[in-house]
C-alpha cells in the first residue's frame, strides 16, 4: 500500500520514544533506577539528535525552505554533533550515569529506522 510521504519520519520518531521509554522501564526495574534514567537518557539524546538531523535537512533541501537561511542551517547541522557529543561527554566525565545504558539507549532511533524500513518493504518483524 502507498506510504503518505514524510510519515517515515513521525513513525521513526513515535516507533523510537516507545522503544526507548520501554528499554528504560525494563532496565530501571532489572538493574535500578541509574540504569533506567542512563537509557532514557540515551534515548532522548537520540531523539533530540534525529529531530535536528532531520530540520537541518530540510533545511538544505532544495524544494523546503528559503534559500537564504541555508548557511546558518549548515553551521546548525554540523553544531548539533559538538552539542551532543559535549552532553554525552558530561554525562560519562561527571560518572552521572551508567556509561554502557546510556550507549544502549543511543540505540532507540536506529532501531525504529530499521523497524519502519523492514515495515515499508512489507516484512513483517
Amino acid at each position: 500500500k502507498p506510504v503518505k510521504a514524510g510519515g517515515e519520519e513521525r513513525a521513526i520518531a513515535v516507533l523510537a520514544a516507545g522503544l526507548g521509554a520501554a528499554a528504560a522501564l525494563t532496565a530501571g526495574l532489572a538493574r535500578g533506577p541509574a540504569v533506567g534514567l542512563a537509557v532514557a537518557s540515551g534515548a532522548g539524546l537520540s531523539l533530540l539528535n534525529f529531530s535536528w538531523l532531520a530540520r537541518g535537512a530540510h533545511a538544505l533541501l532544495p524544494d523546503r525552505g528559503a534559500t537564504a537561511g541555508r548557511g546558518g542551517a549548515l553551521v546548525r547541522f554540523v553544531a548539533r554533533f559538538g552539542l551532543l557529543a559535549g552532553a554525552v561527554c558530561a554525562i560519562v566525565i561527571s560518572h552521572l550515569l551508567p556509561v554502557m545504558p546510556l550507549i544502549l539507549g543511543l540505540f532507540a532511533v536506529p532501531a525504529a529506522t530499521i523497524g519502519v524500513g523492514l515495515r515499508l518493504l512489507g516484512t513483517r518483524v
